[in-house]
């Protein structure tokens, strides 16, 4: 589940494993209610998140080069419904480097109440 090697993402994605699994049981288990070490914890879970989805953009396209240049490329320049089935192949191939893309969904839903974004949405977390 977790990359120990340097200039990997921390997270590994594996197929089998839902996103909601790879939470870290020690911190679920401590407790506290300092609001002011919460609010640092979660900036650094924001820092690092973003620093992981980075790297793993960065793998990603070393690996993959056409694909990642193709739904690269539909993301910038797409109709609307080519970006979304872009974004739902991003979402399902690494949902947990993928939250930027689900929050666009999300907007898109919230937006245009469009069936084909609400339904894609529905299908990703069932």
């Amino acid at each position: 589940m977790t990359s120990k090697a340097a200039g990997g993402p921390l997270i590994r994605h594996s197929p089998e494993t839902k996103w909601y699994d790879y939470g870290d049981l020690e911190c679920a288990e401590q407790q506290t209610s300092d609001l002011d070490y919460l609010n640092s914890i979660e900036e650094q879970a924001e820092i690092l998140l973003k620093k992981d989805c980075e790297l793993q953009m960065q793998m990603q396209s070393k690996k993959k080069m056409i694909e990642t240049a193709w739904l690269s490329s539909v993301l910038t320049r797409g109709t609307a419904n080519d970006k979304v089935t872009a974004m739902q192949i991003l979402t399902q191939q690494n949902p947990v480097h993928s939250l930027a893309y689900v929050a666009s969904l999300v907007n898109i839903v919230a937006k245009k109440n469009t069936r084909e974004a609400f339904s894609l949405l529905g299908q990703l977390f069932c």
